[in-house]
């Protein structure tokens, strides 16, 4: 990307107020962290519930599974950012 589009890509995000774009960020963060584990949950369940096995441990693996692997990725990519600054 040239310097250019990055100017003009700062300058845009920088015109809407950070306040307002954090909150809702951070907003539809949380809901989808909370959408995510209900269905993880819900997928464990479900299949638990088709071959033979506890319905509650079947989830709660299957929630701590999904949600691990999302916090790696995330920490793969906070990693990622603040050694090369992308």
């Amino acid at each position: 990307m040239s310097d250019a589009w990055r100017e003009k890509l700062w300058n845009a995000s920088s015109a809407v107020s950070s306040t307002r774009v954090g909150r809702a960020v951070s907003t539809a963060a949380i809901a989808a962290i909370v959408l995510a584990a209900g269905m993880l949950f819900a997928i464990g369940w479900y299949e638990a519930r088709t071959t033979v096995g506890s319905v509650w441990r079947a989830g709660l693996r299957m929630l701590v599974i999904g949600l691990g692997a999302g916090l790696a990725g995330y920490l793969v990519g906070l990693g990622i950012h603040s050694a090369f600054g992308i």
